[in-house]
């Protein structure tokens, strides 16, 4: 099989981690503190893309909350918790 001829680059260290439901499935996204996409992944279900998360992070996830109906933009409102 040839080498991909797409560049590959290392993406910022996420500080924030969201869950989204799709008809797909659920993905694991990853941003950063100014809100850049920092790589996202698949998962079958719930609890597959949250033990992802917990691999990746190990020990370093506080909390997961749930983001109201009412609320536009998941990012912002991830980034206005307290830590």
């Amino acid at each position: 099989m040839a080498p991909s001829k797409e560049k590959r680059y290392v993406m910022q260290a996420p500080d924030i981690l969201l869950i989204e439901q799709r008809d797909e499935g659920f993905f694991l996204f990853r941003f950063t503190v100014d809100g850049v996409a920092a790589g996202d992944t698949w998962h079958l279900n719930l609890e597959d893309a949250k033990h992802q998360a917990e691999f990746e992070f190990d020990g370093l996830i506080s909390s997961w909350l749930e983001v109201p109906a009412n609320v536009d933009d998941a990012v912002d409102f991830a980034l206005g918790q307290d830590p």
